[in-house]
């Protein structure tokens, strides 16, 4: 039977960390051992620490004996490196990254190792599941590996219209399973032996595009990233990074210019940048048109604050 961890990344979601912990405790496990849940707290303002201060104690599950333990940062480290961080005190044979605003059902794991104890996961790099929201609804949440295209139309608005011309597959219902280029890291299942061959997160990557950036280095190493339909779970979203859309809107931008730079060189992510100026422009004009003019202020923040950055970089 296959070993598990549960890493959480926690900045300032108090409640929603505290539901996803209650959830977890809810879980069968009949096809796995939990070893740990390990939380990684990037410097909280909130009360985080004290709802979930009772999960600290020992025995909280009478029925699963696990441990559930904390690491505090003395600052915000981002997301990769707070994930890192994680899997470096972990032992297990898997290791699963969840953000705090995801709640399993009980029957979510047992069904991922179902699907992990009848397959050959030789090649499997990273396994996500189909994601839901507050109706019921199947969220997209696999996408393409990044490509020109994608930005160009994304750049001029026409992702919205296109669905094929977006990087997220909006053109499928996500309700079969397949192997797709990326999952979205809110639910992120990997192996220990691929994660360490991986040498983990890259952590020039505050916050996006740290999974993509995974998922192609798995791909490009010969594993597969798998999209499993048959597990669930309910993904709130955003509750972290609702709450600053300016610099959500910064560090997306600015992951996006380092994933270019990275894979491709400065000549492809100068492209990006390029893109990223046209954006702007389109994306200011659809706030005026749509009416949603309180959205104008952290539209111009976030791109001022990449700006800024770029022009220290160059």
């Amino acid at each position: 039977m296959h070993n598990i961890s549960i890493i959480i990344v926690n900045w300032n979601t108090g409640n929603s960390l505290k539901k996803c912990l209650e959830s977890i405790n809810g879980l069968s496990m009949n096809f796995y051992n939990l070893l740990d849940v390990i939380i990684v707290d990037n410097a909280s303002t909130d009360n985080s620490l004290e709802l979930i201060e009772h999960f600290l104690k020992p025995n909280t599950n009478e029925s699963h004996q696990y441990k559930v333990k904390l690491i505090k940062n003395n600052r915000n480290e981002g997301f990769a490196k707070a994930c890192n961080l994680g899997a470096k005190y972990s032992k297990s044979d898997f290791i699963l990254f969840l953000n705090p605003d995801m709640i399993l059902y009980e029957n979510t794991l047992d069904k991922c190792f179902v699907y992990i104890n009848r397959t050959s996961i030789k090649n499997l790099g990273a396994l996500g599941i189909k994601l839901l929201d507050e109706q019921g609804i199947t969220l997209r949440t696999c996408s393409r590996l990044p490509k020109k295209r994608y930005f160009l139309a994304k750049s001029l608005g026409l992702s919205k219209i296109i669905k094929r011309w977006n990087a997220f597959m909006l053109e499928w219902n996500h309700e079969d399973s397949r192997v797709v280029d990326e999952v979205i890291g809110a639910f992120f299942l990997v192996s220990r032996k691929q994660f360490e061959e991986m040498m983990g997160f890259d952590e020039r990557f505050f916050v996006y595009y740290e999974e993509v950036d995974y998922c192609k280095r798995l791909k490009d190493n010969g594993y597969y990233v798998y999209y499993y339909a048959d597990a669930t779970a309910f993904h709130e979203g955003g509750a972290s990074s609702s709450k600053v859309k300016d610099y959500r809107l910064f560090y997306e931008l600015r992951s996006r210019y380092q994933y270019e730079q990275k894979h491709y060189g400065d000549r492809s992510a100068y492209i990006t940048r390029l893109l990223i100026s046209l954006e702007y422009i389109s994306r200011y004009l659809y706030l005026v048109i749509s009416h949603r003019r309180d959205e104008i202020l952290p539209l111009q923040k976030g791109f001022k604050m990449f700006k800024e950055w770029y022009s220290n970089l160059v």
